[in-house]
């Protein structure tokens, strides 16, 4: 695959006119560079400039202390989101899983592109705002068993007659949570029909459940 294809095969890329991706290309500052197996394109707290990488063969595996956090296959990319930051050194190792052949741009030439571009820049940011919506979605799949366990545990405690009267915003101060992660606890509890609901009222339909829930949660 030849730089220009790799380009135009990018997600990030694909709607931009051929002259500006004949001058990418073309352009000096400009980085086609091949690394074989177990080479480096970045390593964690290195310090360096943030670059704009264009995967165009191959698999990068980007990995945290050793722990492997994502691979990137062609046509992928790597730095999106660390371009326009304070900090300068990377937060992960990036190593060439087998032979792969890329294509780096420098900052600055990412932000000639989204003042030039318009289609680059919708384009970056909706790479940016994808990866904001995983990240998201990830934490709340970290955090949603022990959310689920406190407000089970609190239930277990405060509804003695079998039902909790209090409002949601006092319950989320009280298990020191968000209101939307309580508001996903209790969806999750009343799916597993351990709970239900009627205004501020929550009604423990299975108290033993629940007991059982928070011992496997925890």
């Amino acid at each position: 695959m030849t730089a220009s294809e790799a380009l135009t095969a990018c997600l990030l890329f694909k709607d931009i006119n051929e002259n500006i991706i004949n001058k990418i290309v073309s352009d000096p500052r400009t980085r086609w560079q091949r690394l074989e197996a177990g080479e480096s394109l970045q390593t964690a707290e290195s310090k360096a400039e943030p670059t704009l990488t264009v995967l165009a063969e191959g698999t990068l595996s980007v990995c945290r202390e050793k722990v492997l956090l994502n691979e990137i296959k062609a046509p992928g990319i790597v730095g999106a989101a660390a371009l326009f930051g304070d900090e300068k050194n990377y937060q992960t190792t990036v190593v060439a899983k087998k032979a792969v052949q890329v294509l780096v741009l420098t900052q600055k030439q990412v932000e000639e592109l989204i003042a030039e571009d318009k289609s680059f820049a919708l384009s970056y940011v909706k790479f940016l705002s994808d990866r904001i919506r995983f990240l998201n979605s990830r934490i709340a799949s970290f955090t949603a068993g022990s959310a689920e366990a406190k407000l089970a545990g609190y239930l277990i405690k405060n509804s003695t007659d079998g039902v909790c009267r209090i409002s949601r915003t006092r319950l989320a101060s009280e298990l020191d949570m968000g209101r939307a992660s309580l508001y996903r606890a209790i969806d999750s509890l009343v799916e597993k029909k351990l709970i239900a609901t009627d205004g501020k009222n929550i009604s423990v339909l299975d108290k033993d459940g629940l007991k059982a829930f928070k011992r496997s949660a925890d």
